[in-house]
């Protein structure tokens, strides 16, 4: 009948046309995959929750991606003490120490609290730049509910408030985990692919790589009225008054910088300002400060295109020195030195 035509050439019509969008859409994808491939998945806040329930370790390594440079710390740890001392490492992406310290309340002293006699923990290192004492909102919280929430919080937040721009994105990253190697899926909510795709045209050399230093050091000078936020600053206590309440020995680090990014003036204003409250603090709290700022054999060359993260191949460098100086502490118990 000419009405049955008419609708069958109209569904496949539209069977057409959706195959084309896929079609385009996967070609993109594998285009996009092969200018600008997705990052690998890197340790996140999740992981590392589960590495300590797991492993009951005698160190915890708190911090924001800075932290994923312990890693080599941590088999360098196992190594030399044969197994007795067990690092796990909490990474939340994008720092501050609100993140910190919910992790901390909801998930990690849970854990402990519930081993009783059981636990092991003995030792909390945690690992910070001024950068952790930002103001920057509430939009810390998103990026906590891609990394640390569990299935449980997304949950209490629907329940409590409906979907929100916070718990859309726990949905967000759970969606991007089942594409790990697609670009567009991993891009979405991140928007790195127009960075890459422009890194990759222009180059990272000659003046482009000079304006982007020169651009950083800049930032960090203009960050000393940015980075004193009082919400930070109680999180920061809070948290370590939790972690030294419980007889852990507590170690805050300053984790290196760029030395190309540091300029006499964020050396007297941001960093200075930042070294004197965290050492000020070891004044009222029984905690111990190591300064990395610039204490470390860490040159221009150890640190990715970011200016901000040391190479993944060159976290073994860091580890070395460390364990040789300032944290060869990590390689025996608390009460072995006393």
């Amino acid at each position: 009948m000419p009405g049955q035509s008419t609708v069958s050439r109209g569904v496949r019509a539209l069977l057409w046309l959706l195959l084309g969008t896929v079609g385009t859409v996967i070609t993109f994808d594998r285009l996009f995959t092969i200018i600008a491939p997705a990052d690998a998945r890197l340790l996140q806040a999740e992981d590392g929750v589960r590495d300590f329930q797991r492993l009951n370790p005698t160190t915890l390594v708190l911090g924001s991606s800075h932290a994923r440079s312990f890693r080599a710390v941590a088999d360098l740890v196992d190594s030399a003490t044969s197994g007795r001392e067990v690092v796990a490492i909490v990474p939340e992406e994008g720092g501050l120490f609100q993140p910190y310290e919910w992790l901390t309340a909801n998930r990690l002293l849970p854990i402990h609290d519930a081993r009783v006699a059981r636990a092991r923990l003995r030792r909390v290192v945690l690992v910070t730049t001024f950068y952790d004492m930002c103001e920057l909102g509430a939009g810390w919280d998103q990026r906590l509910a891609a990394h640390g929430w569990t299935f449980g919080d997304f949950l209490r937040s629907v329940s409590d408030g409906g979907l929100t721009s916070t718990s859309r994105n726990y949905l967000r990253a759970r969606w991007s985990r089942l594409f790990p190697t697609s670009s567009l899926v991993q891009d979405r909510g991140v928007q790195r692919i127009q960075g890459k795709v422009r890194w990759k045209l222009t180059g990272a050399t000659g003046n482009r790589a000079e304006a982007f230093i020169a651009s950083m050091r800049a930032g960090m000078e203009l960050q000393y009225e940015k980075c004193w936020s009082v919400d930070e600053r109680a999180a920061l206590r809070r948290m370590l008054e939790a972690y030294t309440s419980r007889g852990l020995e507590t170690i805050v680090v300053l984790f290196p910088l760029d030395p190309r990014i540091v300029s006499p003036t964020s050396q007297k204003t941001t960093l200075a300002r930042y070294a004197t409250h965290v050492q000020a603090l070891a004044d009222s709290l029984p905690i111990h400060i190591v300064d990395l700022t610039a204490s470390t054999p860490m040159v221009h060359e150890d640190f990715q295109e970011d200016l901000d993260h040391i190479k993944v191949d060159h976290n073994l460098k860091f580890a070395r020195w460390v364990l040789k100086h300032e944290l060869r502490l990590l390689l025996s118990p608390p009460e072995e030195r006393k």
